[in-house]
């Protein structure tokens, strides 16, 4: 009976630590796919102005601009999927406040370079950019949460 008993003590200790475990390795992997989601963002606000205005000059650019803008619509869908732990919730909701305005921003560029309706200069001026900068610096805090 002691022996059914310790071993009862030594599974339930076991299934803790499991869930200890699961709840860590949660926890890597949404900051992990956050940094790699934010550093996206960040390099695709710096890289798309400038691939914004070489559209004016190379027709070729727009299936390029419009293959980055599909990307990163993909990735901004793909962040939104994830579940955040515990300590990230706030950030998270912060992040999918902004990804609901970057996928709208970038949804209406790409309606309008479908519709051939296109304002180059009113998407090297969208607030697209500055949507991408302002992710980048919510996940400073998604950091500073981390340790």
């Amino acid at each position: 009976m002691k022996m059914k008993i310790v071993l009862l003590m030594l599974m339930s200790g076991v299934l803790a630590g499991c869930s200890l475990l699961d709840s860590v390795t949660s926890t890597l992997s949404y900051t992990e796919a956050a940094s790699t989601y934010v550093q996206d963002a960040t390099n695709f606000a710096e890289q798309a102005p400038q691939m914004a205005e070489q559209v004016i000059k190379d027709n070729q650019a727009v299936a390029d601009f419009v293959q980055e803008l599909e990307t990163m619509k993909e990735k901004v869908v793909n962040f939104n999927g994830l579940d955040a732990p515990a300590f990230a919730q706030d950030v998270h909701q912060q992040l999918l406040t902004y990804n609901e305005i970057f996928l709208n921003e970038i949804n209406q560029i790409l309606e309008q370079i479908n519709a051939n309706v296109i304002d180059w200069q009113a998407i090297r001026e969208s607030g697209m950019w500055q949507t991408a900068t302002d992710i980048a610096e919510v996940m400073q805090l998604l950091q500073q949460l981390g340790g």
